[in-house]
């Protein structure tokens, strides 16, 4: 039988499962408003926060695909066949946003989903139809559970990390220079935001490199290895 933990939190762990979520709202938050008795001003807010929260995860990744082509393309500039012209460098996908959006929307959207289940006329189906309840027995499969965090390099060699623990004790981080195949522990974290610290492999030298990391529940490795994340240290 496989490990896992049971979380009480409705609101999605990993970045898909909240674009997902926030689709689905979006798309059925009609339905039920007639229901719920919801009035116009809170219905556009809460599509609002919908939309600003899918238009930033899908630039996002659209602009970590384009990172990985610009990477490609300065390797091709520097190694590439001797005297032949350059090829333009891939272009970064602009964020439109609406001019009505906000900082904190997350926090917002959780508020006023607790004053939607608080209302007299809300019903568990509902909440369900709307994927803002988590099921009953739902479980974490500690086998299949992955980091999804963000690193922004930081003066002195360091490098921030934000994300979400999704209920996990801690995690450790890995990094790997560009061009080796050894991956390096870095840092053990209990809570995020926080640094990590890196030594180069030349003192004071910026190098570029990979992190990755994984999570740790009762002092023990679990779940799989983070995606690999480009770094540039200095």
């Amino acid at each position: 039988m496989s490990e896992s933990i049971k979380s009480n939190d409705w609101y999605p762990s990993t970045r898909p499962e909240q674009r997902a979520m926030y689709a689905n709202f979006l798309a059925k938050i009609d339905t039920h408003a007639p229901t719920l008795v919801l009035n116009s001003d809170l219905i556009r807010r809460l599509k609002l926060i919908c939309q600003t929260f899918i238009a930033i995860h899908d630039w996002l990744d659209q602009t970590e695909a384009t990172f990985s082509q610009v990477y490609d393309w300065r390797d091709d500039m520097e190694t590439g066949k001797e005297s032949e012209p350059p090829t333009p460098p891939p272009s970064f996908q602009a964020l439109t946003l609406s001019s009505d959006a906000f900082k904190g929307f997350v926090t917002e959207f959780r508020e006023k989903v607790r004053q939607i289940k608080e209302n007299d006329n809300y019903t568990v189906d509902i909440g369900k139809d709307l994927r803002i309840v988590k099921e009953k027995g739902e479980e974490l499969n500690l086998a299949e559970a992955k980091t999804d965090f963000s690193y922004t390099a930081q003066p002195n060699f360091t490098v921030r990390v934000t994300g979400k623990m999704q209920k996990m004790s801690a995690a450790k981080f890995y990094y790997r220079r560009r061009g080796t195949t050894e991956w390096i522990y870095v840092g053990f974290l209990t809570k995020l935001p926080g640094e990590l610290q890196i030594t180069p492999a030349q003192a004071q030298t910026p190098e570029a490199g990979e992190i990755r990391s994984r999570f740790v529940e009762n002092n023990k490795e679990i779940g799989q290895f983070s995606e690999n994340t480009e770094i540039m240290i200095s």
